[in-house]
This record gives structure tokens, C-alpha cells and sequence, in this order.
């Protein structure tokens, strides 16, 4: 058995990079202040070390833990829009990645696609026809491919660890997506790369 230790998106994002509970770091909710400078956040600690930083958000929801705390921190959104495609974001951080190849660095992607209402893009919705969830992380899939080809191509491949984790899993019931209504399994995980090695770790949750 395990759970979520949030309360929104914002708050896991807090939580996932401090290694702290809410009540340890005191943001509870989307419209909580600030992260309070006492409370660790890794971006600085690599900052410091000489490391290159940057994020690249593709929802206003995935606010940073401290935008101020990497060299780079991309969350800008069309017109009247709060999130971007998954592609558009990869892409922005290909670029940041491998002109030049960056050495050493802490760099977070964040993929928003996988939320309702559900629409992939073509070809993944044909592909995916009746299934458009499952579209949805077929693409994203397939951005973390281009973001490994793209280090593999600059010849870093080797020299980085990389982790895809999920902030938390989607529940799909035979009655639709209806989280807290009806007990159901799912799975998340989090994958450890290093080269062309995958290591997963996979958590069963029960809500």
C-alpha cells in the first residue's frame, strides 16, 4: 500500500524535489506562498557545484519549486492557454541540452499531456483509436525517446542518469475516470536510466 503525499500537482512537484511531506515544507495547495528559502531545493545544491540548471514546464500547474533557483526555467504558454504539447517542450529542451552538449547538468522535463480531456495527436490518435489516455503516454513515451536519441547523438548519453517518474497515476474504473469514488489499483513508477540500461521500479498503489 502507498499514497499520494499531495494535495495537487504543485505540492507532489514540492514534495518530489525536496524529499519532504507538505507539513515538512508548508505548501498544501496550489495557492500556498512561496517555498520558504530554509527548505532545500536540489537545483540550488547543483547550482553550486558548477552543474548547469534549467526546466522546461508544460503546465502552469507544474510551477517550479524555485524558478529563480536554475539558470533556465521555461514555462511560456500561448495566448490564452496554461499548458503546451509535450513535443513543443521536448524540443525546447533538446535545444538547451545539445547547443553545445551540456557536460553537467540537473535539468527537469515536465510532460503534461496524459490529463483529460484526453486528445492525442495524430498519428497516436488513429493508433490509439478508443484509447486516447493510452495515446497520450505513447506520445510522451516517444518525447523521452527523442530526448535520449538526442544525448545519444551528442555523444553524453553515457555520462548522465536519467529518471521518468510520475507526479501520481490516473485512475481508469469500468465506470470511467472517477478518482476517490470507486476502490482501484493502479500503477506507477519511477525509471532509472543510465546508457541504454533501464532499471524500473514499479509501485502498486491502491486509492
Amino acid at each position: 500500500m502507498c499514497g499520494r503525499t499531495d494535495a495537487g500537482v504543485r505540492v507532489f512537484h514540492i514534495s518530489l524535489f525536496t524529499g519532504r511531506y507538505p507539513y515538512e515544507h508548508g505548501i498544501r495547495d496550489s495557492l500556498s506562498p512561496p517555498l520558504d528559502d530554509h527548505v532545500p531545493a536540489p537545483a540550488e545544491q547543483f547550482r553550486q557545484r558548477g552543474f548547469a540548471t534549467a526546466a522546461f514546464i508544460a503546465s502552469a500547474v507544474g510551477s517550479s519549486v524555485r524558478p529563480g533557483a536554475r539558470d533556465v526555467y521555461s514555462d511560456r504558454f500561448p495566448s490564452g492557454l496554461d499548458q503546451r504539447p509535450a513535443d513543443v517542450v521536448t524540443t525546447e529542451a533538446i535545444g538547451w541540452l545539445t547547443s553545445p552538449p551540456k557536460q553537467r547538468f540537473f535539468a527537469w522535463v515536465h510532460l503534461y499531456d496524459p490529463h483529460a480531456p484526453y486528445a492525442p495527436p495524430e498519428p497516436y490518435a488513429s493508433r490509439y483509436a478508443g484509447r486516447p489516455y493510452h495515446g497520450e503516454v505513447a506520445f510522451c513515451d516517444d518525447q523521452v525517446g527523442r530526448i535520449i536519441d538526442a544525448l545519444r547523438d551528442a555523444g553524453t548519453l553515457g555520462e548522465h542518469h536519467r529518471i521518468a517518474t510520475s507526479d501520481h497515476g490516473a485512475v481508469h474504473t469500468t465506470t470511467g475516470r472517477t478518482p476517490g469514488t470507486y476502490k482501484t489499483r493502479v500503477t506507477s513508477g519511477i525509471r532509472c536510466l543510465r546508457g541504454d540500461d533501464v532499471q524500473r521500479l514499479s509501485l502498486n498503489c491502491q486509492t
